[in-house]
Order: structure tokens, then C-alpha cells, then sequence
């Protein structure tokens, strides 16, 4: 990992973390908004994440889906350390069960992360979790894979390795940005 990777981290934290709660609150409630118009009806198995410290919180996302598309199954990562693959499930769920996915099964990720470049580069807390898992559907057309963030957190560049995956939209309060390929 380069020490630019993160020092890079650590100057995208300071500038999450220095939004405001009101903000924060605000700047949930819009991107769940434009995800809502962005999530086709007819996908059906859509990963969300539990925000942790200052990400962005799909819990108003999570609602809506809810009220108005309660085909589109949720879906959460359960996180397994031996290989750093993730399984998903459903996402009231507390334990690996039968009804458990692999990322390939998936129509839609949503991705937390501190920051993303111009070009759909994705920078994670850096654990390695979603690209060990991502690299398992590169070939695929699916899951489309959406970077959930403040608008702050785009970047103009992200140093990238080869192992990295590329997002295919990323979607702050401000803006849906689609990636080209």
C-alpha cells in the first residue's frame, strides 16, 4: 500500500468528518433521492452497507425501497476474513444462512468509500474487502457498481493498482456520475 494512498485517506477522513451532522442528514436524504431515481425497477437484488463513523447512511434509502419497491430484495455484506470475499445477505439478517449471495448474484452494489477519482478509481478504508470481492464479477456485466459519497469525497485522481476495480457510477447529494468505460 503507498504511503500516498494514505496520506490520501487520511486528508479525505479529516474532510468527511469535518461535515456537519445537519449536512450529513441533508446530504442522506438527497442521495437517496437520486439513487431512487437512478435504481431501475426491475432490478431485484441490490447490496446496501451499514455506515460506520462518517459515511454516508442509506437508511433513507433503505426506507424507500422498502415502501415503494418491496420486490427489490436488500442485501448486506457479511464479511469473511479467511479470504477477504464477502458473502451477502439479506439484510435483516445477523447470519451467514442458506439465503446467502455471492457478489455475482447481485444487480446492484452500493460501495461506502472515501474517495473516488474521474475516472471511477474507488478508495476504501483499505481493507482490500470490496476489490477482493469485486475482482470475482470483473467479467460480468452485473453488479453495477454505484460509490456512495459526499460530494467533497470525488477527487481529481486516485493512485490505482492493477488489482483495483473501477466503479461504474458514483452518487453524491450533488451529482450522479456515470463512469465510461
Amino acid at each position: 500500500m503507498s504511503v500516498n494512498k494514505e496520506a490520501i485517506r487520511k486528508q479525505l477522513r479529516q474532510q468527511r468528518m469535518s461535515i456537519s451532522l445537519p449536512a450529513k442528514k441533508e446530504a442522506s436524504l438527497l442521495i437517496a433521492h437520486h439513487l431512487f431515481k437512478h435504481i431501475k425497477k426491475s432490478c431485484q437484488k441490490v447490496a446496501v452497507y451499514e455506515h460506520m463513523g462518517s459515511e454516508v447512511s442509506l437508511q433513507p434509502f433503505i426506507q424507500q425501497v422498502s415502501k415503494y419497491y418491496p420486490k427489490i430484495k436488500l442485501y448486506k455484506p457479511f464479511y469473511y476474513h479467511f479470504n477477504k470475499r464477502m458473502w451477502f445477505i439479506p439484510l435483516n439478517s445477523h447470519q451467514l444462512s442458506a439465503q446467502k449471495l455471492r457478489i455475482e448474484q447481485l444487480d446492484i452494489i452500493l460501495t461506502p468509500m472515501l474517495g473516488v477519482d474521474k475516472h471511477g478509481y474507488r478508495l476504501g478504508q483499505g481493507g482490500g474487502y470490496y476489490d477482493a470481492s469485486l475482482k470475482h464479477a470483473l467479467l460480468r456485466t452485473y453488479p453495477q457498481k454505484i460509490a456512495i459519497g459526499f460530494d467533497c469525497q470525488l477527487v481529481k485522481k486516485i493512485p490505482h493498482e492493477k488489482h483495483d476495480i473501477r466503479m461504474n457510477t458514483f452518487i453524491s447529494e450533488k451529482r450522479i456520475l456515470q463512469f465510461k468505460k
